[in-house]
């Protein structure tokens, strides 16, 4: 299992990015019951964690499905994204 970060995906289109995305879907649809199990274990002390802040960056955890929810309709959908994955998204 690998974070979903990836500093060159930065620079994608947003049809190239689309494009990943299915990609990357896919990829997570095939982890196994061990493979979590084992992330779990790694993580448990998540706040001092390194690895735990690795594997957050790139997910829409519950704070920011929360931020989403509340997001005024004038705010691009693009802060989000880069809040999510921690770089600029060009569009």
């Amino acid at each position: 299992m690998t974070s979903l970060h990836q500093e060159k995906y930065s620079s994608l289109s947003k049809e190239e990015l689309q494009v990943k995305s299915k990609e990357i879907l896919l990829t997570l649809s095939r982890i196994t019951q061990d493979q979590i199990v084992e992330l779990e274990k790694l993580t448990r002390d998540q706040a001092i964690c390194p690895l735990w802040f690795e594997h957050r960056r790139g997910r829409i955890t519950g704070s920011i499905a929360h931020e989403l929810f509340r997001r005024k309709a004038t705010t691009p959908p693009e802060n989000m994204l880069r809040k999510i994955m921690g770089y600029d998204l060009r569009i």
